[in-house]
């Protein structure tokens, strides 16, 4: 079983019980009253960070005109549930993944969360198996067309969009809007717009219309989009 999974991978593991362990789900270990260690968390963990690295380093050398806050917008419009499902679904790896009962049963092999950490800890298990350079080559023929797609069209959506992705992708929150205040004549009002992530304000924006103002106020996040990374970890 590995060995096939292996040729889809195009990778020889030189210590297949990694791979092993990046394919077995926390439900079959606590199923057969295995340590957690011998399921896939700790390689996704790793995995994610090792993706972050190649990605920021590929998108730096593909497109040096790019500044850091459209670097990490990218760079979140890639490496996310969606996308990383979607390469797992092309490798086919679902056959491969060790399931509790339950979570078979309920349709695990299907569902993108299990798939795209799946996913990740194969890379973190190819990191540990022989480096960064291995990663490097498997994650640009798996992802470079998303990445190309993105850049050349798709990515480039209205600033409420393009924020909403970035977010969702990284914690899995929405950004709320809220108009705070209107001013001037009927026919020449402005409004000013605040933009939230749970109880916490990101900033603030102006506009002729309340969706003018919401605009706004998502452009400003994306200009230091970074920054706001940074203070949602505080």
């Amino acid at each position: 079983m590995m060995e096939q999974l292996e040729n889809r991978l195009h990778y020889q593991f030189n210590d297949i019980s990694l791979l092993k362990t990046a394919m077995t789900h926390k439900s079959y270990s606590n199923e057969q009253g295995l340590p957690f260690t011998s399921s896939n968390g700790r390689l996704e963990f790793l995995g994610d960070a090792v993706l972050d690295l190649v990605i920021s380093d590929l998108l730096m050398t593909r497109y040096p005109n790019f500044s850091e806050g459209q670097l990490t917008k990218c760079r979140a419009a890639v490496v996310n549930e969606k996308v990383l499902s979607k390469v797992a679904r092309q490798i086919q790896i679902s056959n491969f993944i060790n399931l509790g009962r339950g979570e078979d049963a309920s349709g695990g092999r299907q569902k993108d969360s299990i798939l795209a950490d799946t996913f990740e800890a194969i890379i973190g298990a190819m990191y540990q198996d022989s480096g960064l350079e291995p990663v490097k080559i498997s994650v640009v023929s798996y992802l470079i067309k998303d990445i190309e797609e993105l850049v050349n069209g798709s990515w480039f959506k209205d600033y409420k969009t393009q924020l909403q992705e970035l977010i969702q992708a990284k914690i899995k929150l929405a950004p709320t809007y809220r108009i705070v205040n209107e001013s001037g004549l009927d026919h020449q009002k402005t409004f000013t717009a605040e933009i939230l992530l749970g109880d916490k304000l990101l900033t603030t924006g102006n506009g002729k219309s309340k969706k003018e103002a919401e605009q706004d106020a998502a452009r400003r996040v994306l200009v230091d989009v970074d920054q706001v990374f940074l203070s949602l970890k505080k």
